[in-house]
């Protein structure tokens, strides 16, 4: 069993803490150059693209494989009185509510050391698929919150509801990623199934 840092951005730990998210996705790299049938190795944990066009490789996920672990990075901080004072008083972003003129430096999650990590979550499953092939069940499980408002469309003579959770997390995805993978790219991705469990 390995232990491996993941980061999470401020709303989806507050996702994981309230237990509305335990799914991620994070971008396959390097992509497949074209369209590959993919073969899960369960065993290894590794995913073999079959292509017919040129000599497939196995890629294995970064972030593990069934029954790994993974603990969480997020933004922190050292409360500043108690730091002082000598001692290792840490505060997480997503949990403070504190006053704008409390004199606290945020550390980006990226730094934040394994000893300081709260939350660890167990890999359940590792798969591969293509990030617009996310169905709404997935897409709750993403942790996208529930107040984005469904809308309708007259198409054909019918009402046509639009995703409800799925619109949510493509905004989501867009929000953290549409720089260098936009949603509209399609990439495939990752998925990976966890569950909170203690360290």
């Amino acid at each position: 069993m390995k232990h491996l840092p993941i980061i999470f951005s401020t709303p989806m730990v507050q996702a994981i803490l309230d237990d509305r998210k335990t799914q991620t996705r994070r971008v396959v790299k390097p992509q497949p150059i074209r369209s590959p049938y993919w073969t899960h190795y369960e065993n290894s944990g590794a995913f073999y693209p079959a292509t017919y066009d040129a000599e497939p490789s196995i890629l294995r996920c970064p972030f593990g494989k069934p029954g790994d672990r993974l603990y969480v990075r997020e933004t922190f901080g050292f409360d500043p009185w108690h730091y002082l004072e000598g001692h290792d008083s840490i505060l997480y972003r997503a949990c403070q509510k504190i006053d704008s003129d409390y004199p606290i430096k945020w550390k980006p999650s990226i730094y934040m050391p394994k000893k300081y990590a709260r939350i660890w979550l167990e890999i359940t499953n590792v798969r591969v698929e293509r990030l617009q092939d996310i169905t709404e069940s997935d897409a709750e499980k993403e942790g996208v919150n529930q107040g984005i408002v469904r809308t309708q469309e007259l198409i054909s003579g019918r009402w046509v509801d639009y995703p409800y959770y799925k619109k949510g997390f493509k905004d989501l995805w867009d929000s953290i990623n549409g720089k260098k993978h936009p949603w509209k790219a399609n990439l495939w991705v990752w998925v990976l199934e966890f569950r909170k469990v203690t360290p």
